[in-house]
């Protein structure tokens, strides 16, 4: 369960992805939390893609099949948040946008790592920690150098 954190206005828990309702989603959810990264792919022309969609941003086709990817990427770009007013975070918390392997696109996510670490175009590894929300088990992407 996340713990409850200080805010002006009382106790606020620290946010974490919690839309697992899109049907058309539950496929990389339930990847994630088997420690695998699914990505859709078109069946009509074989465009891979994210984030997830239900249909292609290419062809605008709805039949997509599911392809396990490699977790991996390369750091875009980055920035480190210091703000105390963002309180439901945890800071200071490197942020980074992933491209992902494979040219399937970007991912913004937590970067396991200190900023005197961080350097564009380092080599990233994607995981997936496991959480509880309102007694359902869940998983998240961050990423972490390679090392």
């Amino acid at each position: 369960m996340t713990e409850p954190r200080p805010t002006r206005g009382g106790m606020q828990k620290f946010l974490k992805p919690s839309n697992y309702s899109s049907a058309y989603l539950k496929p990389y959810w339930d990847g994630l939390l088997q420690g695998k990264f699914l990505l859709p792919r078109c069946a009509k022309c074989r465009e891979l893609f994210f984030p997830p969609r239900p249909m292609c941003p290419k062809c605008l086709s709805g039949e997509l099949a599911w392809e396990e990817m490699e977790p991996e990427g390369t750091l875009h770009s980055w920035s480190e948040l210091l703000d105390r007013r963002f309180l439901i975070l945890e800071v200071p918390m490197v942020l980074g946008v992933v491209d992902l392997k494979n040219s399937a696109g970007r991912l913004v996510t937590r970067i396991r790592a200190p900023a005197t670490e961080v350097k564009i175009g380092m080599p990233l590894r994607l995981v997936f920690p496991k959480y509880t929300h309102e007694g359902k088990e869940m998983a998240m992407v961050e990423a972490e150098p390679v090392r």
